[in-house]
């Protein structure tokens, strides 16, 4: 599994942090490390976008 931060996210999906932070509020699965600070998977946001036909 590789897990990324919502800057490598939107680098790695060629769109803003502003899009990555609008699809987690929508649900986008996260891994917490506590507080405010979470970890993408991106097997997991690659299916959950697929799943919604955003990508």
């Amino acid at each position: 599994m590789e897990f990324l931060t919502a800057e490598e996210l939107a680098k790695t999906l060629k769109c803003s942090k502003a899009a990555v932070r609008k699809w987690t509020l929508a649900g986008m699965p996260v891994k917490k490390l506590g507080g405010r600070l979470v970890r993408f998977d991106l097997a997991a946001a690659l299916q959950w976008l697929e799943q919604r036909g955003a990508r």
